[in-house]
């Protein structure tokens, strides 16, 4: 089956995140018609993201230049809330992309993480600076081109801020980013998990690595999502829930 068609964000005349997150919606429902994997879903999410994120640039561009660069990870030891389909679109890749010996490692990898972050707060997270499994000795994510939203929406203007809030005892540093760009990622996000909901899918907010172990451990973790089957229990987000 071919992938379906890509979506194309209206452009918004309202740029708010109640504005972006129903436009996402209703792209994100129109695929339903043609029979996506949750793969797709995770894909035209992140492609909604990049095109929302466009038009608030347009509007109210960044005051500088972001100093991220492949390799700065500091931004890689907090804690990300993402969708059942961003989850599933990450084990897809990291399957398709890794020879068996290096997959079976990196699944041992995510375990271990996941059993030491498991039900931490997003200030615990800061406080324990745990590494996500995902990144590489030279600090590049190996699932870089299936990030869900809420890694693209991290940024900085100052790396040397990053790397100060990261060394500190309690991460009380203060970091000059574009705060629109983490906002747009959430309303996406929001939006994407409304989408699946109307659908009777689980569309509730999940831990990345608890939600990555889970889906690594489970070969049929996608069929058995499809049915309705609640096999992201233990990876729910509840802080990110609100």
């Amino acid at each position: 089956m071919s992938a379906p068609a890509r979506r194309s964000l209206p452009v918004l005349g309202r740029l708010n995140e109640t504005a972006i997150a129903e436009a996402v919606r209703r792209e994100i429902a129109a695929l339903f018609s043609e029979r996506p994997s949750a793969t797709d879903l995770g894909a035209a999410a992140f492609d909604l993201y990049e095109q929302a994120l466009a038009q608030v640039e347009a509007k109210i561009p960044p005051s500088r230049p972001r100093a991220c660069v492949e390799g700065c990870a500091y931004c890689c030891h907090l804690k990300v809330a993402v969708t059942p389909v961003e989850v599933l679109r990450v084990a897809a890749h990291l399957r398709r992309s890794l020879p068996p010996k290096d997959l079976a490692r990196l699944s041992a990898r995510v375990r271990e993480v996941d059993a030491k972050t498991r039900g931490m707060s997003t200030a615990a997270r800061v406080g324990a600076k745990v590494a996500c499994p995902l990144l590489d000795a030279g600090g590049r994510c190996v699932a870089y081109q299936a990030r869900p939203v809420s890694c693209a929406g991290a940024n900085s203007f100052d790396a040397a801020q990053c790397k100060a809030g990261f060394e500190s005892a309690d991460g009380d540093v203060d970091i000059q980013y574009y705060g629109l760009q983490p906002r747009v990622a959430s309303a996406v996000r929001a939006g994407a998990a409304a989408a699946l909901s109307e659908r009777a899918l689980d569309g509730r907010l999940l831990e990345l690595v608890a939600g990555l172990s889970l889906a690594l451990a489970d070969g049929e973790i996608e069929r058995r999502w499809w049915r309705g089957e609640p096999v992201f229990d233990a990876a729910v987000d509840l802080e990110a829930m609100g």
